[in-house]
């Protein structure tokens, strides 16, 4: 099983990209500090520190940090995409 894993820091208001993105993997983030809004197919979904979220990449998403403070995720792509 390949993957790919990348720490993701984010500072308040940021966007890991300006539109929703798909593609065919499955993505999971794990929150290590702060709290950041995973936006996919349209609904909201708040991860606190300590938490993880998966799901189809297939389906529009991005990240953004709606936080007062920094955010920092590990992100999980499998299978890895360029």
């Amino acid at each position: 099983l390949e993957f790919r894993r990348v720490l993701f820091r984010s500072v308040p208001g940021q966007y890991s990209v300006a539109e929703t993105v798909s593609h065919p993997s499955v993505e999971c983030i794990y929150v290590i500090r702060g709290t950041m809004t995973v936006e996919v197919a349209g609904v909201a979904h708040q991860v606190q520190a300590g938490e993880a979220i998966t799901f189809e990449a297939i389906h529009p998403h991005r990240y953004v940090n709606h936080g007062d403070v920094d955010a920092e995720i590990i992100l999980s792509v499998t299978p890895p995409i360029p």
